[in-house]
């Protein structure tokens, strides 16, 4: 199965590949989730994690192949996983992601008191606390789950909306042969054209999401300070405080992640 690709590059493809293409995405896979004993089938174009998790209400790591045990990475999963046949049952075992314990000292020592703190060692000295800053809500935008589901809705429905403008784009023009396909043409277009309307509207709503997100984590008070730092020196250690109104327990949790 070939990788994704883009809208300028599907309108090149001639239209028996396209047909070609477009049997292979709908084939389907035989995929239960770890600890459960039924299958399902699931089209080769919605192999990727988001879907995935939609599909099984998981929160999926990785596939393991039945046969062999081979571990397949979410993006792996539309190239290597064999469609399910009579002849070639294959079948895959979502592993769901390991979940770290939540520990919340607020609410479990009544006596605790004081911020989050992690040091930044081996620093550049030219690098002053702005840029600090900067680098560390970079990371976290990166990283921090919410933040990359969130980001990968953008891209879904991103992607949703080129398939969407591409199908009208080819439909228009499509040239009609009488006044019935001339008719069938425009009942078509017209249906399509919501269709790129819709997706316009959700890529909208998942960017607005995301910048909310984002917008969010940046929001949560931040102190850097240096704890040493000399001129003489070409590395630095710096202290960084997560507020109290965070006490970042989903930063205990992302960095044991990490």
């Amino acid at each position: 199965m070939p990788d994704r690709i883009s809208t300028a590059e599907r309108t090149r493809l001639s239209p028996r590949e396209r047909e070609r293409r477009g049997r292979i995405a709908k084939q389907k896979i035989a995929i239960r989730v770890e600890g459960t004993e039924v299958y399902k089938l699931v089209k080769r174009i919605k192999l990727n994690a988001p879907e995935i998790n939609k599909i099984f209400e998981c929160d999926a790591w990785y596939a393991r192949d039945e046969s062999n045990n081979e571990v397949i990475w979410p993006e792996e999963w539309m190239n290597k996983m064999q469609a399910s046949t009579d002849e070639s049952p294959w079948r895959y075992v979502i592993v769901n992601r390991d979940k770290f314990p939540r520990f919340d000292q607020v609410h479990h020592r009544e006596r605790y008191d004081g911020d989050t703190v992690i040091w930044c060692e081996n620093v550049p000295y030219e690098v002053d606390a702005g840029a600090l800053l900067v680098w560390l809500h970079a990371a976290l935008e990166a990283t921090l789950p919410w933040i990359v589901k969130a980001r990968e809705k953008v891209e879904i429905m991103q992607e949703k909306l080129e398939d969407a403008n591409a199908e009208f784009i080819d439909t228009h023009k499509q040239k009609a042969k009488d006044e019935e396909e001339a008719h069938y043409k425009e009942l078509r277009s017209a249906s399509l054209q919501d269709g790129v309307d819709k997706a316009k509207r959700k890529l909208d709503k998942a960017r607005e999401a995301y910048t909310e997100t984002v917008e969010l984590m940046r929001e949560e008070p931040l102190v850097v300070e240096p704890v040493v730092r000399d001129e003489s020196m070409d590395k630095a250690l710096w202290q960084v405080t997560f507020g109290r109104s965070v006490r970042a327990d989903w930063l205990m949790v992302w960095w044991a992640q990490e």
